[in-house]
């Protein structure tokens, strides 16, 4: 799933974290659900886009999905500063900064001022957000790309219940996939489409 170079960026970017904490959460988002489902998210969207300017909302640490997407611009807003500089460690050993743009504030607001760039915008952590997207979508240009699932843990505050629901709370009316993926402890679903 991953190159010797990307090992090699990751393996440099532990060097650079400043805390324990660090290592553990840059070490846990890269675990083998996490994977999958971006490698799912690939699979389905490229085959009816291939992104130019992408939008990562709730981007978290910005490593795997944009270098298996391959190379574009890309914006990654996530309200949590200290994922920033670790990203771009990370982005800057294995693709480019230029690359790269990131943005620390609510996803909500960003979404609300920023939206008419982006050919793809894609949030894999809708359960994470206090909104559904269907509340704050209005461009009919870029193609949307959603994942939430159904696990109830505290951190998640807004999962759903099944794939339907999760479709009705995005607002898309073209849909280009819609599917679930059954993980051990939750299902994980995603919708492709546009307004």
């Amino acid at each position: 799933m991953v190159s010797d170079q990307f090992l090699s960026a990751y393996s440099s970017t532990l060097q650079d974290c400043k805390s324990l904490d660090e290592v553990y959460w840059f070490s846990k988002h890269l675990l083998k659900n996490k994977l999958y489902s971006k490698k799912w998210l690939r699979d389905q969207l490229l085959p009816i886009i291939k992104p130019s300017n992408v939008l990562l909302l709730g981007s978290w640490y910005a490593t795997y999905l944009p270098y298996i997407l391959g190379k574009a611009s890309y914006t990654c807003v996530d309200k949590d500063p200290s994922v920033i500089f670790i990203s771009q460690q990370f982005n800057k050993y294995l693709l480019s900064e230029s690359l790269f743009n990131f943005v620390s504030g609510d996803a909500k607001d960003f979404i609300e001022n920023n939206l008419t760039s982006f050919d793809v915008v894609i949030n894999t952590s809708c359960e994470h957000m206090a909104f559904d997207m269907k509340d704050v979508l209005w461009d009919r240009r870029p193609v949307y790309a959603l994942q939430s699932n159904n696990y109830l843990i505290e951190e998640h505050i807004n999962p759903k219940s099944s794939l339907e629901e999760f479709i009705a709370s995005t607002g898309l009316r073209k849909i280009l996939y819609s599917g679930s993926l059954q993980m051990k402890k939750y299902d994980r679903y995603m919708v492709i489409g546009k307004l």
